[in-house]
């Protein structure tokens, strides 16, 4: 029986996938996992690490006195206003990025509308003349 403010261990989950056993069989193809490259698996480029989003190194020994931890919280506090700051301006370059495809999309879909319109325009002018000249020879 553990006695309180006793706390318990509990192992981290793994960030990656399990180590793999060696076998004397060669690897499947499909065994590649592109993550140990550095490659997402959906775009298929490096990715390299960021230092904004690097956990700070646990400390070496436990806080034990209250300015021991504002100065840990304090650190805490900068590197998570660094890493706020640098998610929020990719999600602002992503944001732009997108905001600018669907301008494109947008003006090359009115531009092919204008075009249709203009097309459909003509053909009601020729069946028009048509229709006039028609009734013209049948009175």
């Amino acid at each position: 029986m553990k006695k309180r403010g006793q706390a318990t261990k509990v192992s981290p989950l793994p960030l990656s996938t399990p180590p793999r056993r060696a076998c004397k069989t060669s690897p499947k193809p499909y065994d590649f996992d592109p993550t140990v490259l550095g490659v997402s698996a959906s775009k298929k480029k490096a990715v390299a690490p960021s230092p904004f989003l690097d956990p700070s190194p646990p400390p070496s020994r436990p806080p034990t006195t209250i300015a021991d931890v504002k100065d840990l919280v304090s650190s805490h506090m900068d590197s998570f206003k660094r890493r706020f700051d640098h998610c929020h301006s990719e999600i602002l370059k992503e944001a732009e990025a997108s905001e600018s495809r669907i301008a494109k999309r947008f003006k090359m879909q009115t531009h092919a509308c204008m075009q249709a319109a203009e097309e459909a325009e003509k053909e009601y002018k020729k069946v028009s003349e048509r229709i006039t000249e028609n009734m013209e020879v049948v009175k």
